[in-house]
């Protein structure tokens, strides 16, 4: 079996993803503070989203850490359903990516159809970046994760259940802050009704497809 990092894709975007994040370093040491104090208070999001350089940086940070992220899920197989098996291997990052981008699709048409009529239009976009703010942070720490793992020589299967479980706790803390933040002017069963449409639904469509294809 030929090793992941052998293909010039793979190669190409770890080097790309590396060079992009140490050019915006300084961002990354700027933003990351907030982000981490984020993880624990959902208040720091409507902050984020009212400073608009900061948010100006998230939206970059996000396009950039949305590489390893990519190359981190092709590598462990985070998400492949039996499709992406049909894709040379050559090109399986790209048809990660894909998958990536129909679920971030799936998330912004279902916030679309959202009014959030007691929401201000800032705080309603809030809550929609929640998921991007913690998205950065989860890849970093999946960063270090695969580093650490590497040097200890963790079996694949073991890593992938780390990444796993690392991911699972990311969306854990996402819906736990959004629930926070629209408790505060909606009922409580409004309140996980816009949650189960904003994030729980397009995730369980995801898990679909992999389960159907």
């Amino acid at each position: 079996m030929t090793v992941w990092s052998t293909y010039w894709t793979n190669s190409a975007l770890v080097v790309i993803s590396a060079a992009l994040i140490v050019i915006f370093i300084n961002d990354c040491l700027h933003i990351f503070p907030m982000l981490v104090k984020g993880l624990g208070q959902w208040k720091v999001h409507r902050e984020i989203e009212h400073n608009i350089p900061i948010a100006r940086t998230r939206n970059i940070l996000l396009a950039i850490f949305s590489i390893p992220l990519c190359l981190i899920a092709d590598r462990y197989s985070l998400y492949h359903p039996a499709l992406l098996d049909k894709v040379p291997p050559l090109w399986s990052v790209f048809a990660t990516a894909g998958a990536y981008i129909l679920y971030r699709l799936l998330r912004l048409l279902t916030f679309s159809r959202l009014r959030f009529p007691k929401l201000h239009p800032e705080e309603r976009m809030a809550i929609h970046h929640i998921f991007d703010d913690l998205l950065i942070a989860l890849t970093a720490l999946m960063l270090a994760s695969v580093g650490i793992m590497l040097i200890i020589k963790v079996s694949d299967y073991a890593a992938k259940i780390v990444l796993l479980v690392e991911a699972g706790l990311a969306f854990f803390i996402v819906c736990i802050q959004i629930y926070q933040f629209l408790a505060v002017q909606h009922s409580r069963l409004s309140t996980i009704l816009y949650l189960c449409a904003l994030e729980i639904l397009p995730l369980a469509a995801m898990v679909a497809l992999q389960a159907i294809f």
